[in-house]
């Protein structure tokens, strides 16, 4: 448990926030594009953001999410295979993989294109109620006491371990021969929330990118993965997409660079006090 609230826990939100917060600043705050690229405008100015650089850098982030997004998409695809396979007998073969990607693509592609409004808040609505619904049935048909004990445990462990487990790297490949692969829950929303932000990049930061190019990036997703899945090539594509996160890990400190800097300059008009008269 200390693990699961490891990787869930307060290391991924706050790399979330370290990407969201620049770019919703940037965004909202100064009108700009919503691309990475525009979180670097103190650092490079506008001709370094609408240059070659920051080019690069957002067509480095596309490929990295990708890469991303289609390795989780064809785990996750055959996590549901392998738990079709032992509860209704379904034949554990490449084919049916393939099945469950092409109607998992169509679904996530129809919520995109649907929109955040219409399509993508009801799926990921709905995942909320049925994951909290899930957990109260676990709950209350127990083994309820246990259940409790064990997650206190399991954030006190998460608590006092938290400093060692951000260094571990398990060197010595003890933890990844007994790991399994965690199922993702929220995986048609987890795909068509990145298809989204793929389909915002790569028009200029529109909210509302056009259906047709919604579905084009589904497609590729969808592909991508099948590929990955038919060529056994996922713990490659893994490798690559640890690879890649390297460098944009170190393009995240710039981004707090570049959003500390400019909140130090930005001026913040303060409400005047309420005084009686």
């Amino acid at each position: 448990m200390n693990y699961t609230f490891f990787h869930w826990g307060l290391h991924p939100w706050a790399s979330y926030a370290v990407v969201a917060l620049p770019l919703a600043y940037f965004q909202f705050r100064r009108g700009m594009p919503g691309l990475i690229s525009s979180i670097f405008y103190p650092l490079i100015g506008e001709k370094g953001v609408k240059g070659p650089i920051g080019k690069a850098i957002d067509t480095f982030v596309v490929v990295l999410t990708l890469f991303g997004v289609a390795s989780s998409f064809g785990l996750g695809a055959m996590q549901v295979h392998t738990g079709l396979h032992l509860v209704y007998n379904l034949p554990n073969t490449v084919a049916t993989s393939i099945i469950i990607i092409a109607i998992c693509t169509i679904l996530f592609t129809f919520s995109t294109v649907r929109g955040i409004e219409r399509g993508m808040k009801i799926l990921s609505n709905t995942n909320m109620v049925l994951a909290f619904g899930l957990m109260i049935f676990v709950l209350l048909v127990g083994p309820t006491k246990y259940i409790v004990k064990i997650f206190v445990e399991g954030v006190g462990d998460y608590l006092q371990n938290i400093v060692w487990m951000s260094f571990y790297t398990d060197a010595q490949g003890t933890v990844a021969q007994k790991a399994g692969i965690v199922v993702l829950i929220f995986f048609l929303t987890s795909a068509d929330c990145a298809t989204l932000v793929v389909n915002m990049f790569t028009t200029g930061g529109d909210l509302e990118p056009h259906y047709s190019i919604k579905i084009f990036w589904g497609v590729i997703v969808g592909a991508l993965a099948s590929m990955f899945v038919i060529a056994g090539g996922l713990k490659a594509v893994q490798t690559l997409s640890f690879a890649l996160s390297f460098p944009f890990m170190i393009l995240m400190f710039f981004m707090l660079y570049s959003i500390i800097k400019v909140f130090n300059r930005d001026e913040v008009p303060l409400a005047a006090p309420n005084t009686k008269e």
